[in-house]
């Protein structure tokens, strides 16, 4: 009995310290409310045994090519300047703006920036673009971003309504710790 409440502990003192986390990014205002349309996620299932859901962004186009200029200001941003030797960096976390583009099928990364403040400053749309994590890449020239996470797990609530066939629209809140969940889905 003794030698299950050490694990008992470990298990519990983490799982707080996880709810404490998600707590804390969902107080207060959102930092964006963004509503996704049909083509900018996918609904997946987690397993054959598993009811669970969870929506994936698609990611589309990342960054249009910028200018020689523009590339260096982001290149120094991120620190990579004196970094860079060969052809690739160690990456590196940041922000992505992604944004929803008229006629594209999936999120376009528009811009990049090592601290989340920089990026909502110059996407001040809060509907249209979403400040989301991402690690970055420096090379000689640009940062390239990936995002992540691309996943969202649905809850329970949520997962009824997109269980069912058909096109469905998501809204997602980002919190003060640019993490997003799904405060409403229709």
């Amino acid at each position: 009995m003794r030698r299950l409440w050490l694990p008992l502990l470990i298990v519990l003192a983490s799982d707080a310290y996880v709810l404490v986390g998600v707590a804390r990014n969902r107080t207060g205002t959102p930092q964006a409310r963004v509503e996704l349309a049909p083509g900018d996620f996918d609904v997946v299932r987690l397993g054959d045994e598993n009811t669970g859901l969870e929506i994936r962004l698609r990611i589309g186009k990342v960054l249009p090519e910028p200018s020689f200029a523009e590339g260096q200001r982001r290149v120094k941003a991120f620190g990579y300047d004196r970094e860079i030797r060969s052809r690739l960096a160690p990456a590196k976390p940041g922000f992505a703006a992604l944004e929803h583009r008229p006629g594209v099928e999936a999120l376009t990364v528009s811009d990049c920036a090592p601290d989340a403040r920089t990026l909502r400053q110059r996407y001040t749309f809060v509907t249209r673009a979403i400040v989301h994590p991402s690690w970055t890449a420096g090379k000689i020239v640009d940062v390239r971003p990936w995002v992540e996470p691309q996943s969202v797990h649905v809850p329970l609530p949520y997962s009824r309504v997109l269980s069912r066939p058909g096109e469905h629209r998501v809204t997602l809140c980002y919190g003060s710790r640019y993490e997003p969940w799904i405060c409403e889905a229709r």
